[in-house]
């Protein structure tokens, strides 16, 4: 079973989890649609710098595993169809990129999240499109569609939901 199998079952799960929320005669393809656009933006964020600990961790174990495959390349005994593949040049630029990005400082944490704010979105989207009310409570359609579209039917989403209704009322 590949990963793309493995996508589209979470995928029907969430739809589901989401049309228990909406009715059963809401439209499915807004929901996917929602659903794809949220999974997208957490997705494909661009890494600029690391944002916490374990990507900071994660930079750190690459660069150790650079510096020894450029050892490995200055080896004498190495054939020369290896050395010849891989340019030393570029992995150490690539080394000095990566040590660069491991030493800048973490960033402070932040309470909120794009993704989730993106969540919350979507879910009004939804939920307007199906003529139904945002009700701001924690067990209420609005923050629990959210957390589906963000993909944690756990998550706590209630303090973005609220300021989502403050900023845009109905």
């Amino acid at each position: 079973m590949g990963s793309n199998d493995n996508f589209e079952q979470e995928l029907s799960r969430s739809i589901r989890q989401a049309k228990k929320i909406l009715g059963n005669d809401c439209d499915e393809n807004e929901i996917k649609k929602s659903l794809l656009n949220t999974r997208y933006r957490g997705q494909y964020r661009t890494p600029v710098r690391p944002v916490n600990k374990k990507e900071k961790q994660a930079l750190e174990r690459f660069g150790k595993s650079l510096r020894r495959l450029i050892v490995t390349l200055q080896d004498e005994n190495l054939l020369d169809y290896a050395r010849k593949r891989m340019k030393v040049d570029k992995l150490r630029e690539q080394l000095q990129h990566v040590e660069k990005l491991a030493s800048l400082p973490l960033p402070r944490p932040r309470p909120s999240s794009r993704l989730q704010r993106a969540a919350v979105r979507q879910s009004a989207i939804l939920l307007e499109l199906h003529n139904i009310p945002r009700t701001t409570s924690r067990q209420g359609k609005f923050c629990r569609l959210a957390a589906v579209l963000y993909g944690d039917q756990t998550a706590d989403l209630f303090e973005h939901c609220r300021k989502y209704q403050k900023d845009n009322p109905p």
